[in-house]
Order: structure tokens, then sequence, then C-alpha cells
């Protein structure tokens, strides 16, 4: 009996080492599907930070694009307002030269109608001489002293006065 009640608690004791052994190989099991699942939520997190990272990045991006977006639309509305002054500045300039130009024209008037008139006189004058030269030719003998009587003597007419 002896025999039998030393294996009976050796039995006891293999099956409780086995229970053992089972619990310790569970137990490693959760441990092993606990730090798979650790690394896989530090793999998230990290993926997670540098999302932040970029939206941080990505929201300081679209600050400064705003920013610079409202300097060019002040530069803008301010190029606007100098075009706007300038093409007013234009169409007065326009006005001035559209006068200038009409000034010209008239003046071109005047000077061709001067000019004409001049014309005018210079061949007036030529026939008033050839009609003189003709009517002194036929009144006078061809002497010179004949032709100076019926001339005036110009600055020698005070001493004219005692010749005659």
């Amino acid at each position: 009996m002896t025999d039998q009640s030393q294996s009976r608690p050796t039995d006891s004791g293999n099956q409780s080492i086995q229970a053992m052994v089972a619990k310790i190989v569970e137990l490693q099991d959760k441990i092993v599907e606990n730090q798979e699942k650790n690394i896989m939520l530090s793999t998230q997190l990290r993926e997670m930070e540098m999302m932040a990272r970029d939206a941080d990045d990505l929201r300081t991006e679209v600050a400064n694009q705003s920013a610079l977006l409202t300097d060019k639309s002040r530069e803008n509305k301010r190029l606007h307002e100098d075009l706007a002054k300038l093409g007013s500045l234009l169409e007065e300039k326009l006005g001035e030269v559209d006068e200038l130009k009409s000034l010209v024209v008239d003046l071109q008037h005047q000077l061709k109608q001067r000019e004409s008139e001049r014309d005018l006189l210079a061949v007036m004058l030529t026939e008033k001489e050839q009609q003189q030269h003709h009517q002194g030719a036929a009144s006078t003998s061809g002497t010179f002293e004949a032709a100076e009587k019926d001339k005036p003597l110009g600055w020698l007419n005070p001493f004219g006065k005692g010749k005659s």
C-alpha cells in the first residue's frame, strides 16, 4: 500500500505540474499576444503623432498662405487704384492731345490761308511792278533823268527840293 500511496501523490503532483505548465504556456501566449498588441498600438501611436505633426505643419502652411494671400490682395487693390488713377490721367492727357491736334489743324489752316494771301499779294505786286515798268518805258525816252523825275527821292528827298 505504500507503493500505491506514494504513486498517488506523484500523480497528483504531476497533474499539478502539468496544470502549472499549461497555465505558464497560456500566460506566455497571452504575454506574446499583449506584446504584439502593444507593438501594434505603438506603431499606430507613432503614425498618429506623425499625422498630428503633419496637420500642424499644414495648419502653419495654410496660415502662411493666408497671410501671403492677404498681402497680395492688398497689393492688388493698391495696384488697381494706381491703374485707375493712371487711366483717368491718360484720359485727361488724351483730351489735351485732342485739343492740341485741333489747335494744330487750326494753325495749319491759318498758315495755309496766310501763305495763299502772301502768294496772291506777291502776284499782285509782280503784276503792279510789270505794269509800272511797261508804263514807265512807254512814257519816257529811255533816259535816266526822266525816270528819276517820276520816282520819289526817298531819303534824298530833302536834298532834291533845292534842285528844281
